[in-house]
This record gives C-alpha cells, sequence and structure tokens, in this order.
C-alpha cells in the first residue's frame, strides 16, 4: 500500500494499471531496502573468509577480481565488524533489526561505540524506525552531553569527598590534641601525687620517732586534731594508702591515654598519607581531562587504530575506578 498523502501528490491521473505497477515496485523496493544490509552483511562475510585465506594479498585481489577499491573495502570491513560486533547474538547477526540501519548509520558507529549508543538505536530499531546517520548523530552527541554531565558531577562528588577527607583529618587533629592536654593534666596530678605521697611518708616518718618530751612530768607531744599520736599515724597511713590507690589509678589512665594517643597520631598520619596521595591523584586526574578534551580525543582516536583502542580500554579502567569511588562514597 503507498503512503503517499493524497493532498500532496494526485495520482488519480494514473490508470488501475499502473497503479497495479507502482504498488508493486514501491514493494518490491521496500523489501530490498530491508534485505539491503542483510546482503551486504553476507558479501563483507565472504570478503573476511577472502582475507583470511589471502592475507595480505587481500586488498589487491579484492581490487582486481572484484573490482573494489581500497577504500570500499575499508568502509565493508568496517561495517562487517560493526555488525558482528553490536548486533550479533551467539554468532548470529540480527538481520532483522539490521536492516533498519543505513550504510552510513552504520558507518558511523564502530566496534567500540559506547554501549547505551548502540542499545538506544537498537531499542529505536525494534520499534521499527529508519536509522539513518542523521538519528545516530543525534543520539551520540545526546550520549557525550550525558558524559559530560556526568564527568563534571563526578568531578564535583570528588572535590566533596576530598574536602570530606580534610575534614575528618582536622576533627583527628583537634581530638588528638584534646587528648594531649588531657595526658598533660593526668600527669600533672600525678606529679602531684607523688610529691604529697612523699610528704605523708615524712610526716608518718616523723612521728614515728618522734621522742617523748618531758616538761614537768612525761607527756606525748600529739599533733594538732588528733587526740594521740597512734591516731595521728593511723590518719596518715589511711591517707597515703588512698594515696596510693588514687595514684596507681591516675597512672592506668595516663596508659590508656597513652594507647588513645598513639592509635590517633597513627591514624592521623594513615589518613595523612592517604589523603595526600589521593589529592595527587585527583590533580592528575584533573590535569589528564583538561589536556585532553573530547574533540581532541575524537581526533586522536580517528587519526590511530592504535590510540583507538587505547582509548577505548582507558575508557573501560575509569568506567571501573568511577563505580569504586561511587561505592565508597556510598
Amino acid at each position: 500500500m503507498l503512503r503517499t498523502d493524497p493532498a500532496a501528490l494526485d495520482l488519480r491521473d494514473l490508470s488501475p494499471e499502473h497503479m497495479t505497477r507502482l504498488h508493486m515496485s514501491v514493494s518490491e523496493f521496500r523489501s530490498a531496502g530491508r534485505r539491503l544490509i542483510g546482503e551486504l552483511y553476507m558479501m563483507t562475510t565472504q570478503l573476511c573468509v577472502m582475507k583470511e585465506i589471502l592475507g595480505e594479498r587481500f586488498r589487491s585481489f579484492a581490487e582486481a577480481e572484484l573490482d573494489l577499491a581500497p577504500r570500499t573495502v575499508s568502509r565493508y570491513m568496517h561495517i562487517h565488524k560493526v555488525l558482528s560486533t553490536h548486533f550479533s547474538t551467539d554468532g548470529q547477526v540480527n538481520l532483522t533489526e539490521a536492516n533498519l540501519f543505513t550504510q552510513k548509520a552504520l558507518g558511523l558507529l564502530s566496534p567500540t561505540t559506547d554501549t547505551h549508543v548502540v542499545e538506544e538505536l537498537r531499542e529505536l530499531a525494534s520499534k521499527g524506525t529508519t536509522i539513518d546517520h542523521n538519528l545516530v548523530l543525534e543520539v551520540m552527541n545526546k550520549s557525550e552531553a550525558d558524559a559530560v554531565a556526568q564527568l563534571a558531577s563526578a568531578q564535583a562528588d570528588l572535590t566533596t569527598k576530598t574536602r570530606q577527607i580534610a575534614e575528618i583529618n582536622q576533627q583527628r587533629e583537634l581530638e588528638r590534641a584534646r587528648n594531649q592536654r588531657e595526658l598533660d593534666s593526668q600527669a600533672e596530678m600525678l606529679r602531684r601525687a607523688e610529691q604529697r605521697r612523699s610528704d605523708l611518708e615524712n610526716e608518718i616518718a616523723k612521728l614515728r620517732s618522734q621522742e617523748t618530751q618531758v616538761r614537768f612530768e612525761q607527756k606525748e607531744v600529739v599533733p594538732p586534731g588528733y587526740a594521740s599520736v597512734e591516731e595521728a599515724i593511723s590518719a596518715k597511713t589511711r591517707e597515703l594508702e588512698l594515696l596510693t590507690n588514687k595514684r596507681q589509678a591516675v597512672s592506668s589512665e595516663i596508659e590508656t591515654l597513652t594507647e588513645q594517643q598513639q592509635r590517633l597520631q597513627d591514624a592521623v598520619q594513615q589518613t595523612s598519607a592517604s589523603a595526600s596521595q589521593f589529592l595527587a591523584m585527583k590533580e592528575q586526574t584533573d590535569a589528564l581531562i583538561a589536556q585532553f578534551p573530547i574533540a581532541l580525543l575524537k581526533s586522536l582516536s580517528a587519526k590511530d587504530p592504535t590510540v583507538k583502542a587505547a582509548i577505548a580500554s582507558l575508557g573501560e579502567t575509569f568506567v571501573l575506578f568511577g563505580q569504586q569511588l561511587s561505592k565508597a562514597g556510598a
């Protein structure tokens, strides 16, 4: 059936015979168009067989035997590789889907084209949409814009994570400083306790060695506030015991604080080292991104297949690293 709008083109002057022939021609044209890429894939598959057999002589053979210019051979081989890479399932190419792509559209794709771009184009093809080069460019430009936006977002997240690391490091430094002040305070308390203990021991020794003084009659000189020398010695001894216990408690607390201080010091050093490495990596990444914008990468990729493969490999590496960063920040 013809899809021509009668309002745009009046075909009423055609005879029934001509209309029938016209319908048949349009149907055959569309059928041939749908088979075009399928037939092209079969042709390029045979070219691959010839190349496998002939090796370096393949292009000369194709030009002499098949009258194919080197540029045409390159285009056919490129299309074959694209079809095999993106439209093949279990070694079989989906020709129904591939037939909806024009040669120019397939020529714009490559084996390393972003998977999301190919999936979107295949989804459109599955709905019966004809995929021409303009549609491929539109989807590619949209994907590139999304990639640039994602890159900007990733850089912003990276900056945020860097700031968070710096804040954590600062908090640990503050905690370490507070711990040091508390440690110094406990050390001062221990020093005073030691001094007091020494004073008490001297007082007890003095009381025990105190001789009885005689003033008209034998009488003990009792320290003020006590009923007897024995009571004073007992009180001082109890005070010394309490002080000794307090000294032991302070010593234990100082030991605990010292361990905490060491752990904090280790954590601060480790965080500082990790943060320094991370910041250095971030600076190198920012410099790399600034040095190689998308336009330059496309230019390099188009000029040298080796560079193109290296760019694709590096892209996969960055994707994996980005996933690691996302998981680390979750």
